[in-house]
């Protein structure tokens, strides 16, 4: 038996929504147009018309400028030294131990909740594994997953104390889900628009940038 594609069908339904009320609303200008007998009273409801539905998109590109100048990238407040190692929201990180040259690497434990796994770095540096065991970290990079609602979404990663208190640097993309025009057709197809990103080096949006340059291990004497 075959099921009916009601998705497809609703999504068709909702493009022919779209563009009856986008045609309705050409025809309304076009009628109004012709009505009004002035020149620069023609010119006036032209230039309304075409800002309707794109105002606001264009008001948002020039606010996500300014947000992505203020907000956007790389952002350091506070550099600590002689940090053995950190807590990791995905899980222990041997890369932060073999690149960073930090003792240790924790995250969340994956058989007891409420522990965490480590790497320890061990003799001619090798690793030495530890499941179930207390937190022993003073800091923690946290995920930033922005709301898919917000129209301008942010995400990316913060190094902090590990109660929260002290933000040290955090990293920050921001995207742009562009006019209530382009949220309308992007939300036909049960998705978040994507207008407009922040003009940034991919390095610095990677939590390495932000690792390397807020939290510096012991130096190996």
């Amino acid at each position: 038996m075959i099921l009916p594609n009601y998705e497809g069908a609703t999504t068709h339904m909702g493009l022919m929504l779209v563009s009856t009320v986008f045609l309705l609303y050409l025809f309304g200008g076009y009628i109004l147009i012709r009505r009004i007998g002035p020149r620069w009273g023609k010119l006036s409801v032209l230039v309304i018309m075409i800002l309707i539905p794109t105002a606001d998109a264009v008001y948002g590109r020039l606010e996500l400028k300014q947000l992505c100048a203020s907000e956007g990238g790389l952002k350091v407040f506070k550099v600590e030294k002689n940090v053995s190692g950190f807590y990791e929201p995905f899980g222990p990180n041997e890369e932060r131990i073999k690149r960073f040259g930090f003792e240790y690497s924790e995250g969340p434990s994956r058989a007891n909740r409420g522990m965490v796994d480590r790497f320890n770095l061990g003799p001619l540096g090798s690793l030495i594994t530890e499941k179930g065991v207390s937190r022993k970290s003073d800091y923690q990079l946290r995920l930033l997953d922005g709301d898919l609602s917000d129209v301008y979404r942010k995400s990316g990663f913060v190094m902090e104390s590990i109660d929260g208190r002290e933000t040290l640097g955090r990293v920050i993309y921001i995207t742009f889900a562009g006019g209530w025009m382009e949220r309308a057709i992007s939300g036909l197809y049960a998705s978040r628009g994507n207008a407009g990103t922040c003009n940034l080096r991919t390095s610095d949006l990677e939590s390495d940038a932000l690792v390397s340059a807020t939290l510096k291990p012991p130096k190996v004497h």
